[in-house]
C-alpha cells in the first residue's frame, strides 16, 4: 500500500484532534491500493514519537509576486501557526524550507540547527 508523505495534511488531523495531547502522535494515514483496474482508498493507523518527527514547511512567505497567493497564505497562516506551535510544544522538530532566497538565510542559526539535526 502506498501512502502520501504530505506531513501537513496528515499531522493537522492529529494536532487538532481530541487525542492530540497524548504522548505519541496518533496518525491516520490515507493512501490508495491497486484493486484490479482501479484504485481503492485505504487507511492505516500509526504512532510516531514527537522527538523522532520533523515537520517541514515549504514556501510559507509573507509576500509573493502573485497577489492571490499572498492573500491565501495570509488566510492559512493563523491556522498554520496554531498547528505548528502545538507540534513544536510537543517536541516535533520544525523546519522552514523556502525554495528560493536561501542565500539570505545562509548563516542563520536556525538553518545551521536544521543542518545539524539527526
Amino acid at each position: 500500500m502506498k501512502f502520501s508523505h504530505a506531513a501537513i495534511s496528515l499531522l493537522a488531523m492529529v494536532a487538532l484532534s481530541s487525542s492530540a495531547f497524548s504522548e505519541d502522535l496518533k496518525l491516520k494515514l490515507r493512501g490508495k491500493e491497486k484493486a484490479g483496474d482501479s484504485w481503492e482508498g485505504k487507511t492505516k493507523e500509526e504512532s510516531w514519537a514527537p522527538s523522532e518527527t520533523a515537520l517541514v514547511i515549504c514556501d510559507m512567505w509573507d509576500y509573493h509576486h502573485c497577489r492571490n497567493a499572498t492573500v491565501r497564505v495570509g488566510e492559512i497562516a493563523p491556522r498554520m501557526n496554531e498547528f505548528v506551535s502545538n507540534l513544536r510544544d510537543r517536541g516535533v522538530f520544525v523546519i522552514h524550507a523556502p525554495s528560493s532566497c536561501l542565500d539570505f538565510y545562509r548563516d542563520h542559526p536556525a538553518r545551521k540547527r536544521a543542518g545539524e539535526s539527526p
